[in-house]
């Protein structure tokens, strides 16, 4: 767990070297905050780093840095659609909207992709695609229709005549359940399921970027967590990645869309370092999803963040009573004990991370220093 404020007292420079057109000096600011984070790539520095890139018009490198973070991140559309932002401008619309399409079978509910991809469609004079494109871009988000009026790309649609009207969705309609009325909703069974779970499996660890985001989003939407706790272990570090990117989300969707909107509603606010109210809204969610392992683990992150250590380590140890293998709560663990100074604690908790993730050195180095030195303590 890291301050999330950090980041932005380590950044105050990059905005105005923005300002001075100081791109070079900006990204290095971005890259010397990276150096400084023990948890790898982060999300929010890849945003500002496509930011100060689409400024400086630098297609090329934006397009890299978007396609590597929709690797290692495809269940975010938005690295998908910087990627063909810069793709567009780097080589041609074809190729930007070849990366959209697959974007879109990843994310059918994303109105952007269907906006931009009608935008496209209407550039190449394919205006029967830009109005059926538009129309479910609408759909999904009615207040897109004042963009469509002023978007230049969207013309040669307007020159046709009157643009599609937004729609309300209609409501869902779901099918009786099989058993008594009342019965708790399952996980999405995929058709013959162990062995396109197989299939999914060898997508995930041999596939190509597309192949590999597609393999993800299925193993995500089937639950499958103990798939992606094994995949864990990989030696492939990519697939090490996709494996924790799979189970946090599924740990993240476990009590439905309607809680997964308030539980990242609250991280915002704790990002904020508005802790009271974030506080109340994760203790909200544990009160109203008791079975629901991550309202806990968000509110163990927000105590060690305001340095409550010993509430923070009590929240992550009923995480992994809940869930034995949730390596983002056996972390936390390492992180309390060691800020109390209880080093039994941390060693059990760092073999436990790297029982998880047996290729991940801090893990391993971390247990070596706590046998070392209670080793020495021992002696003593």
């Amino acid at each position: 767990m890291s301050d999330p404020d950090s980041i932005k007292h380590e950044l105050q420079a990059v905005l105005g070297y923005c300002d001075l057109g100081m791109w070079d000096e900006a990204l290095a600011e971005v890259d010397e905050a990276e150096s400084r984070q023990a948890e790898g790539p982060s999300a929010k520095l890849d945003e500002l780093r496509l930011n100060i890139l689409q400024r400086a018009e630098r297609w090329t490198t934006m397009r890299e840095i978007a396609a590597r973070a929709a690797e290692r991140e495809p269940v975010r559309p938005a690295w998908f659609l910087s990627w063909a932002y810069a793709l567009r401008r780097e080589v041609s619309i074809p190729a930007a909207r070849e990366i959209l399409e697959k974007a879109l079978r990843l994310h059918p509910a994303e109105a952007l992709i269907s906006f931009n991809l009608a935008c496209y469609a209407a550039q190449l004079d394919e205006c029967e695609a830009a109005a059926r494109h538009l129309a479910q871009a609408l759909r999904l988000d009615p207040k897109l229709a004042k963009n469509a009026q002023n978007d230049p790309d969207l013309a040669p649609l307007r020159n046709r005549g009157p643009l599609p009207a937004p729609q309300s969705p209609p409501p869902a309609i779901l099918p009786p359940p099989k058993t008594q009325q009342f019965a708790a909703p399952k996980a999405p069974a995929l058709p013959n399921e162990s062995a396109a779970l197989r299939v999914y499996v060898r997508h995930l660890t041999e596939g190509d970027a597309a192949a590999r985001a597609v393999a993800l989003h299925a193993l995500v939407q089937a639950r499958a967590e103990p798939v992606f706790t094994a995949l864990l272990a990989s030696e492939q570090t990519a697939v090490s990645q996709l494996a924790s990117q799979g189970l946090w989300e599924c740990w993240l969707n476990e009590a439905g869309p309607a809680a997964r909107h308030l539980i990242e509603k609250g991280v915002q606010l704790m990002e904020k370092s508005d802790f009271p109210v974030a506080e109340r809204l994760f203790r909200r969610l544990m009160n109203d999803y008791p079975d629901w392992a991550e309202a806990v683990n968000k509110l163990a992150t927000l105590c060690y963040l305001s340095k409550r250590y010993e509430e923070s380590l009590s929240l992550c140890r009923r995480v992994v009573t809940m869930k034995p293998d949730h390596f983002g709560a056996w972390q936390g663990i390492e992180l309390c004990a060691v800020q109390m100074k209880d080093w039994s604690v941390a060693l059990e908790a760092a073999k436990q991370s790297l029982r998880l993730q047996p290729q991940h050195p801090a893990h391993r180095k971390l247990v070596e220093s706590l046998e070392a030195k209670l080793g020495g303590e021992e002696e003593r």
